[in-house]
């Protein structure tokens, strides 16, 4: 290679070096005009729900994880009898569905912790008995819950 050949390499890494380095700056500069649009759009969309509101979502989103471990926890130490296997399924969709509620309006989503705290019954009638207080309290503490929410876009 000549020396006008190695000149020509050189300059031609130079200019692609810097060519590479103006796009990372544009890409730079993109990525915080976005960040700085969606933490505005954030600001005004979590600002449609009051605080009692929130507050009430992630009551309902805890008093379901709840539930949801209780019945693993009876399809754990039961061997997984039915129905409870199902009806933990079913609890899996109902915290889908607050997780996406509370995501819509760009709110933490609470980790489930709740699996220490779940009662442990003796045998599946007492299961049953409990699950059914349980249901009861659910319902109860839902139509609060519903009572609780004024924006219709988190009903």
């Amino acid at each position: 290679m000549n020396r006008k050949e190695e000149v020509d390499r050189r300059a031609l890494l130079i200019a692609l070096t810097s060519v590479g380095i103006l796009l990372i700056i544009v890409a730079i500069f993109l990525l915080s005009t976005d960040n700085k649009q969606e933490q505005e759009s954030r600001t005004i969309v979590t600002s449609e729900l009051s605080q009692s509101e929130i507050i009430a979502l992630n009551q309902a989103l805890n008093l379901t994880y709840k539930t949801k471990q209780t019945y693993w926890r009876v399809t754990d130490e039961f061997d997984n009898p039915q129905p409870f296997l199902d009806l933990y399924k079913v609890e899996k969709d109902h915290v889908g569905a607050f997780q996406a509620i509370l995501k819509q309006f760009y709110l933490p989503i609470p980790k489930d912790n709740t699996y220490k705290s779940t009662q442990s019954f003796l045998n599946i009638d007492q299961a049953c008995e409990g699950m059914k207080i349980m249901e009861q309290d659910n319902v109860r503490n839902y139509n609060l819950l519903i009572l609780n929410l004024e924006n219709q876009k988190a009903k």
